[in-house]
């Protein structure tokens, strides 16, 4: 897909200055996120505009340092206003003050890349271990007739596929393992015995997962990275074990906004984006949960065409109800 399906080249436009000026709603943020998830072209502009939004407030910060008498610096709204019917950083103008000086790595564009790196449909498989359990420590395993009760997340399985389809399983104390999923569509949850159950809510069956309380789903990666947007400083940096791979931090900075306390995210330097780490931290500071999550990618490879659907998890002998 090349062009945004659902939304005018105006919308985009309103869309993308909104982000950058944090004044869009939650609905439109979301928007955002699935335009760029699913369109190359979309995604291409609103890392264009970044980069260019960096660059203008970088220059006049330099003016106003140098120059002992300088005209009000122009809020950032009014600039993005002038450089987003102009094709959000294509104008010459803005060419000329990319050409002055060398592009610093950008966090913001990183994040863009890994949003839509995430959405890319390959197949991915991520182990999760728990690095730190909080206040209340190590809990003690679950046994699978344990009525109700799930298994912990620490050694657990993710399974993804582009942005919305994802299989978790998770193992009980003897072995036996709990799987939640989504093929798109529909969200599912198969347990050890019983009933199969079904919903259209397709994050009916993602609650209590790392990130999923705290509106940052790594369940389904692209929504979780995309998550960031808003509510975080980002910084970009050379991975410390190096190896071509850079390192995008982000610090939570306003107390009001749910989400992990900080995060930091290993991904290659070149053109394939996909996240190979992902650690989370200060998930759970009143001991509700692991307060520290390790997401590592084990496997990049193709997964049977069904393997997303609740039917390719168990048998047909198994009741199904949906909710």
């Amino acid at each position: 897909m090349n062009a945004p399906q659902d939304g005018s080249d105006s919308e985009l436009d309103r869309l993308i200055e909104g982000h950058l000026d944090g004044t869009l709603d939650e609905d439109d943020e979301h928007r955002l996120g699935r335009l760029v998830a699913e369109s190359a072209e979309a995604a291409g502009r609103l890392a264009r505009a970044i980069l260019v939004h960096d660059r203008l407030i970088d220059v006049l910060r330099s003016e106003r340092e140098s120059s002992a008498s300088v005209s009000p610096v122009v809020p950032r709204s009014r600039f993005l206003r002038l450089a987003l019917p102009l094709g959000l950083a294509v104008g010459i103008s803005v060419g000329s003050l990319l050409l002055l000086r060398p592009a610093p790595a950008n966090a913001s564009a990183a994040l863009e890349r890994l949003v839509r790196a995430s959405a890319a449909a390959t197949d991915r498989q991520y182990a999760i271990r728990v690095v730190d359990h909080g206040p209340g420590g190590v809990p003690d395993p679950v046994p699978s007739e344990a009525g109700g009760r799930k298994p912990g997340v620490d050694g657990a399985t993710l399974f993804v596929r582009g942005a919305d389809k994802f299989v978790f399983v998770r193992t009980f104390a003897d072995g036996t393992v709990f799987i939640n999923g989504c093929d798109g569509e529909i969200g599912w949850s198969v347990p050890p015995t019983g009933h199969v159950h079904l919903s259209e809510d397709r994050r009916r069956f993602r609650r209590g997962i790392p990130g999923e309380r705290d509106d940052l789903p790594f369940l389904s990666l692209a929504e979780g990275l995309a998550g960031f947007r808003r509510g975080y400083a980002l910084s970009l940096v050379e991975a410390p074990e190096a190896g071509g791979r850079l390192r995008l931090e982000a610090v939570r900075t306003d107390s009001r906004h749910r989400g992990p306390a900080r995060a930091t995210i290993d991904f290659p330097a070149g053109d394939d984006a996909a996240a190979e780490r992902i650690e989370l931290g200060g998930l759970a500071p009143d001991g509700s949960g692991p307060d520290g999550v390790v997401l590592e990618l084990v496997e990049r490879a193709p997964l049977p065409a069904d393997f997303f659907d609740h039917v390719h998890h168990h048998d047909a002998t198994r009741p199904v109800d949906w909710e």
